[in-house]
């Protein structure tokens, strides 16, 4: 049961759900809300089974002893069990809602919008967002020195970081402190959540993943595929073609390659602004122009 919140120290105050004397300090990031049985959730951030992500079911029980949920998958019918960050709950149409973790339309983040409806079919909120601000008062562009991990954001700690035994070592991102500008992350070797700065981590790329390459004048827009990674250096190994040498390329150079039937969201089109945020899905490619 939560008792209570520390400004000060940025963690709530909880105590057993027995009404025992004994109470605990726990970050924002371990503490989830307890779902009623019948209550219908939406699953998301599943890495091993991520085509279940958006899926819509109903909590069957709460596992005390496993710590995860026992659900039922609306489409299928089938039962799992789930940790308690995979599931979140299904907005009604109206709701006002804040936009978070968006990675390729990162200034959206923190947005005040209303909920207009859930797409069945591709598993996305539509929203309404507010009017755009009057040119004189919008703040100038400025171009983001690192790329936005997203929450859930598979990543690697690189270069020179203060634990060298945790450099190379693979986690997620749980989410971002505005006030020291740190990622929180979860490491898949470590118990606990580490503070890292932003230059010392990279999205992570396992070998054999095709990517785009981004924002190099020769080599924009190429296909390549990962061959490993240089932990130190924070930069990938990359081949572009059967036939051509490596490259060293920095992880922010790098973008995931979408293959042709992928379902994608379409953001930031300076020539067509009205398709921002609007569902497709890829037909081809152009690899170079």
């Amino acid at each position: 049961l939560v008792k209570g919140f520390r400004p000060e120290s940025r963690h709530y105050v909880v105590r057993g759900a027995a009404g025992g004397a004994e109470v605990a300090f726990v970050p924002p990031s371990h503490v989830a809300p307890l779902f009623k049985t019948g209550e219908g959730l939406l699953l998301q951030g599943l890495l091993k089974a991520p085509e279940l992500n958006g899926q819509q079911v109903r909590v069957k029980r709460f596992d005390d002893a496993e710590g995860r949920y026992v659900i039922r998958v609306a489409s299928s019918g089938d039962t799992r069990r789930v940790r308690p960050e995979h599931v979140r709950p299904r907005l009604a149409d109206g709701s006002p809602a804040l936009l978070d973790g968006l990675q390729e339309a990162g200034e959206l983040n923190g947005t005040e919008v209303k909920v207009d409806g859930f797409d069945e079919a591709d598993r996305r909120y539509m929203v309404s967002l507010p009017p755009r601000a009057a040119a004189s008062e919008a703040p100038a562009p400025v171009r983001p020195r690192r790329l936005w991990l997203a929450t859930r954001v598979e990543v690697a700690i690189c270069g020179r970081w203060r634990l060298p035994e945790i450099v190379g070592q693979l986690g997620h991102v749980e989410e971002l402190d505005d006030e020291l500008g740190m990622y929180i992350v979860c490491l898949q070797k470590r118990t606990r959540l580490e503070l890292v700065e932003p230059k010392y981590l990279c999205q992570w790329f396992a070998p054999g993943t095709e990517v785009v390459l981004r924002g190099l004048p020769k080599l924009e827009g190429q296909l390549a595929q990962v061959e490993k990674f240089i932990a130190l250096k924070g930069s990938y190994v990359v081949r572009t073609g059967k036939d051509s040498g490596t490259q060293l390329i920095k992880s922010d150079n790098l973008r995931q390659w979408f293959s042709k039937g992928t379902k994608v969201v379409v953001v930031g089109l300076p020539d067509c602004p009205s398709w921002d945020n609007h569902a497709a899905r890829v037909e081809g490619s152009v690899l170079s122009w």
